[in-house]
């Protein structure tokens, strides 16, 4: 649960980034931005991978399986804490 609560508390910060664009649409009805509501919208659905894949886990190798890393080639593996980025 501590991971999932890591992962709820760094989505809502995230979130919180383009809250004002949200409060803008609910205040003056302009339109959210696209390129924000998409990110935000990849925000939520990679949160919600993120609790699955924690679900999931079956021991401690698995969850730690789960965390963000990078092999000597580059290559990246892991879900955890690997956010879509705001175009």
């Amino acid at each position: 649960s501590t991971l999932k609560n890591e992962v709820k508390s760094q989505q809502g910060s995230l979130l919180a980034q383009t809250d004002w664009a949200v409060v803008r649409k609910s205040e003056k009805t302009t339109a959210i931005p696209s390129n924000i509501a998409t990110w935000r919208d990849a925000i939520r659905t990679k949160a919600t991978a993120m609790e699955s894949a924690i679900d999931g886990a079956a021991n401690t190798a698995a969850v730690a399986a789960l965390f963000l890393s990078w092999d000597s080639d580059g290559n990246k593996s892991g879900i955890l804490y690997d956010w879509p980025v705001l175009g």
